[in-house]
């Protein structure tokens, strides 16, 4: 009988989604009708690979949406998921728009976001990532101060070094390497450091289990069968029992961190207090100057994201300003998904290009030994040599032009009826700015936008404008934006310095890097490999 259920509900379910789904479709507004629309067969195509095909969403903006918005600029279409009609958005112009009237075009509420069981059991709704107004705003005073300091190089440069010895293990069976790989090991290690002070284990292979857990949660939540249709989670032989243990065994790690940590705290706060009791009643001046010193290192002893995040909880003197722990977990939860993965397919898209482009890949080369020297030592550059090293910089923007680390931005919802241009917007309407098809629009790029060319970023202005926005922009720019990027430049630094690669003839990425399907649509590369040389 309970077979039967399911199945009757299953149907029913299906059905009322189709009827809702055409009704929709065919009830449209004069206002929406004048926005340029994908053709019917093209927009099958689009919600059938997005969906039930699980085809990477940056290979149908490349199938089916660069050329009418190369046209247009602006395009809709009907998406059965979200049961409704999507604009696209990628002129510079009305993407200025939207991204500085965050408070008219605010993301899409979290509780009316299409969400799996599994999403929701590791990040939750009440994220950083998915708050609107008031409440995101409150996440964001919370982790601002972590995000805006000066990381030092010595963060990234002592594990690059660690990466380095690996490497040396790996080169003497094979010397042809996935780059994803490595770099999601860098990473994910960084950011663990940076983020919590926490050693994962990715680059030397320890704690396997912990990175298996990691990466089986990621491929979990970027399966869209389950949010396409929940019940699956409900259903024998479609239940994710084993994914749902290892989000528990993410939750718990991430949370006994955060516990520790607020409780090293609290004993710092009671030894500061003790010690200020203690020195007002001490006449020795040394006494009280070693336990100042003393009080001193054990505050600066980490100096992570979650210290951070923390000493600004107890700063914030409103309560109702706080995070509670629930979200300050799923806050550090989602700077890990989000900070790890696509930094990583920022430096193996990087690796990639100057793999192929040797010229390019010299002229990088030349720059670091001329700024660190060629001494044969993994020397870790200093803020004031990255500093000086401009043609990294140019290398890393075109690699973000052409491989952003995500296709597009999160949906956008109009608050009030309004104009996008010469287009009337409802209330309501949902809205996304594509970045990848901004990125490679021959009116803005010329006519080979795939071509990697670093001199395109000669001129600083072009930052400036809304022509290249790989982390966004407006009040919901990236938070980490910063330190993704002085992670790439130490990266590239010290590797080009270590090694000369080359790209396989044999490979998939011949024209344009192919990508898996993943969580938030981040482009990772799908079996990138590059062959290394030591230099010394």
């Amino acid at each position: 009988m309970a077979y039967i259920y399911i199945i009757y509900s299953l149907i029913l379910y299906v059905l009322f989604k189709i009827i809702k789904i055409i009704s929709t479709y065919f009830l449209i507004s004069p206002e929406l009708y004048k926005i340029p629309s994908l053709p019917l067969i093209i927009s099958i195509k689009l919600n059938v690979g997005n969906y039930l095909l699980g085809v990477p969403f940056v290979t149908n903006i490349r199938n089916f949406l660069l050329e009418p918005l190369e046209e247009t600029g602006i395009v809709k279409y009907f998406d059965i998921l979200w049961q409704r009609w999507i604009i696209f958005v990628a002129e510079p112009k009305l993407l200025k728009e939207i991204n500085l009237r965050s408070d008219l075009f605010q993301k899409i509420d979290a509780s009316n976001r299409p969400m799996s069981d599994c999403e929701f059991a590791y990040i939750g709704r009440k994220n950083i990532l998915f708050e609107n107004k008031e409440e995101h705003l409150r996440h964001r005073r919370i982790a601002n101060p972590s995000f805006h300091h000066i990381w030092p190089t010595e963060l990234f440069g002592d594990i690059i070094k660690e990466l380095f010895k690996e490497l040396d293990k790996d080169f003497k069976v094979n010397n042809t390497i996935n780059i994803q790989d490595m770099t999601q090991s860098f990473t994910l290690e960084a950011l663990g450091k940076a983020a919590f002070d926490y050693n994962f284990g990715a680059v030397q292979k320890s704690h396997t289990e912990l990175i298996k857990a990691h990466n089986e949660t990621m491929r979990g939540i970027s399966n869209m069968n389950y949010v396409m249709f929940p019940v699956l989670e409900k259903i024998p032989g479609f239940k994710r029992t084993h994914l749902f243990h290892n989000i528990k065994i993410l939750n718990n790690v991430i949370l006994n961190i955060i516990n520790k940590r607020k409780q090293k705290q609290q004993t710092l706060e009671n030894n500061n207090n003790n010690i200020n009791l203690t020195s007002m009643n001490n006449s020795d001046d040394n006494y009280i100057k070693n336990n100042i010193v003393l009080t001193s290192k054990i505050s600066e002893k980490h100096n992570d994201l979650l210290s951070y995040m923390l000493k600004a909880e107890a700063d914030e003197t409103n309560l109702k300003k706080r995070l509670s722990t629930e979200e300050l977990l799923n806050d550090l939860k989602v700077f890990l998904i989000a900070g790890h993965d696509s930094t990583a397919a920022a430096i193996s898209a990087a690796i990639h290009y100057l793999g192929k482009n040797p010229e390019c890949q010299k002229k990088v080369r030349e720059e670091v030994i001329s700024i660190i020297g060629d001494k044969k030592d993994d020397v870790i550059p200093t803020l004031e040599q990255i500093k000086e090293m401009k043609y990294i910089n140019m290398v890393i923007n075109e690699t973000l032009r052409i491989h952003p680390p995500a296709p597009a931005l999160n949906a956008r919802i109009a608050q009030k009826d309004t104009k996008l241009g010469e287009y009337v917007i409802l209330k309501g309407q949902m809205i996304i700015p594509n970045i990848y098809a901004l990125h490679h629009s021959k009116k803005i790029w010329g006519d080979e936008p795939y071509k990697f060319k670093p001199e395109r970023f000669e001129k600083e202005t072009l930052k400036s404008s809304y022509n290249f926005i790989p982390f966004g922009g407006g009040v919901r720019i990236c938070i980490g934006m910063n330190f993704s990027l002085a992670e790439q430049r130490v990266f590239l630094a010290m590797f080009v310095k270590k090694y000369q690669w080359t790209i396989p003839k044999e490979t998939i990425h011949n024209d344009k890097i192919e990508v898996n399907k993943t969580y938030l649509s981040l482009l990772v590369p799908r079996n990138l490999y590059a062959t290394f040389k030591r230099r010394y």
